[in-house]
């Protein structure tokens, strides 16, 4: 659970399989690959510089809401719901207050 006064996203259940045949726009640095029929509002593959992050695509703000993030000039995240950016390894880029990016593991 979250602390009061925290928007937390919750947890969400995910199941991706990886592979360049099915999942070819992560084989290199920097590409990204939306899935939005997994975790809370959607998830994000990103390769950033070989690693492969799953970051769920849910506001901070007002979660219930699954108000989704999107990823711009595959520089950042861009939260249009409170104006926040993160960076694609879902660091705060801007408006720190928020949390990190949600990162999804198996």
């Amino acid at each position: 659970g979250g602390k009061e006064g925290c928007n937390i996203i919750p947890d969400a259940k995910v199941n991706i399989s990886i592979s360049q045949g099915s999942t070819l726009n992560v084989s290199a640095h920097g590409n990204y690959d939306y899935f939005f029929d997994q975790g809370y509002a959607g998830v994000v593959l990103i390769n950033n510089n070989g690693r492969v992050y799953a970051f769920d695509l849910g506001s901070t703000i007002n979660p219930t809401n699954r108000n989704p993030v999107t990823v711009v000039d595959n520089a950042y995240f861009f939260d249009r719901e409170s104006g926040a950016k993160w960076l694609l390894d879902g660091s705060p880029a801007r408006h720190c207050i928020y949390q990190t990016k949600k990162e999804h593991w198996s």
